[in-house]
C-alpha cells in the first residue's frame, strides 16, 4: 500500500536514466507551468520510491526549488527496479500529451532498460536456475512482442514496427522521428530507398562464355533485384495497407521466422 507523506524537496533525488524515458517539457510548457505554480501552488502529489527517487513529478520538484517551496506532498512506493521502470513508463504515457512516436519511444527505451536490469540480475544469480527459469525449465520472458509493445504505447503495430526498425538501423533517423522532424512512415521510406540505392546490378561475365547454370544463377539474381524493386514500388503506391498486410503475413508465417532467425 502506498504511503502518503510530506517531504522536504532537498531530500528528493532524480534518476537520470529514468528521466531519459520521459521527454522534457518545452521551454514554453515549463514557463506556463511555473506561472501556474505561482498562482495555485502544487496541487497534485508527486510519486517517489522509498529511496527518495522521483518517479513522477520532477518538473514539480524543479519548480519548487526555483520558487523557494521547501516541502511537497508525495506518494511513496516500494518498487523494485523493474517495477520502477514500468511505473515511470505507464505514468508518462497516460499523463503527458505525447505524439505516437514519443509514446513508442518511451516503451522501447523502458523495454531495453528492463531487459538490461533482468540480464544483470541473471548474471548475478550465476548458476541458480531456480531463480531464472519456470517450473518447466523454460527461461523467463526476455522481451515483449511488437504487438505487446504497441498496445502498451497505445499506437498501431505498424508504427511500432517502423520505430523499431529505425531504432535498429539508424539511431540519428530514429531521434528525428521522436522529435517529430520525420514521420514513422517517412523513416520507413528513407530506409527502403537507402537499401534500394545500395543494390548493385550484377552483369554477365564478358571475358568468357558462361555455362547454363551460371546463366540461370545470374537471371535469378536479376529477378531478386526486380522483385525487391517491385515491392518498393507497391509499398509506396499502396502506402499503409500493403505494408500492414506484409507485416501481418510474415508475423503469421512461423516457417518464415524460423528460417530468418
Amino acid at each position: 500500500m502506498n504511503e502518503f507523506s510530506t517531504i522536504p524537496v532537498e531530500e528528493l533525488k532524480e534518476d537520470k536514466i529514468l528521466s531519459q524515458l520521459v521527454p522534457e517539457m518545452t521551454v514554453a510548457e515549463y514557463e506556463r507551468f511555473i506561472d501556474s505554480v505561482k498562482t495555485s501552488g502544487i496541487n497534485t502529489p508527486i510519486h517517489i520510491n522509498n529511496d527518495m527517487t522521483i518517479l513522477d513529478g520532477r518538473h514539480r520538484v524543479k519548480a519548487c526549488k526555483e520558487l523557494g517551496i521547501r516541502e511537497i506532498d508525495c506518494l511513496v512506493h516500494n518498487f523494485d527496479k523493474t517495477q520502477t521502470v514500468n511505473f515511470v513508463r505507464d505514468t508518462a504515457i497516460e499523463r503527458r500529451n505525447l505524439t505516437p512516436a514519443q509514446r513508442a519511444d518511451i516503451v522501447l527505451k523502458s523495454s531495453d532498460l528492463v531487459e538490461s536490469i533482468e540480464a544483470k540480475a541473471r548474471e548475478n544469480q550465476g548458476k541458480r536456475k531456480d531463480l531464472t527459469s519456470g517450473p518447466a525449465g523454460h527461461d523467463v520472458e526476455k522481451g515483449k512482442t511488437r504487438k505487446q509493445l504497441a498496445d502498451i504505447a497505445g499506437v498501431g503495430e505498424g508504427t511500432m514496427q517502423r520505430m523499431m526498425r529505425a531504432k535498429k538501423e539508424d539511431e540519428e533517423l530514429y531521434e528525428k522521428v521522436v522529435k517529430g522532424e520525420v514521420s514513422p512512415w517517412k523513416s520507413e521510406t528513407i530506409l527502403i530507398e537507402r537499401k534500394k540505392s545500395n543494390v548493385k546490378k550484377v552483369d554477365f561475365p564478358k571475358s568468357r562464355p558462361i555455362s547454363e547454370d551460371e546463366r540461370k544463377l545470374f537471371m535469378a539474381i536479376d529477378n531478386m533485384d526486380l522483385n525487391f524493386n517491385q515491392i518498393i514500388y507497391y509499398v509506396k503506391t499502396n502506402q499503409e495497407k500493403l505494408y500492414e498486410a506484409i507485416c501481418d503475413t510474415y508475423d503469421k508465417r512461423y516457417d518464415f521466422w524460423v528460417t530468418v532467425l
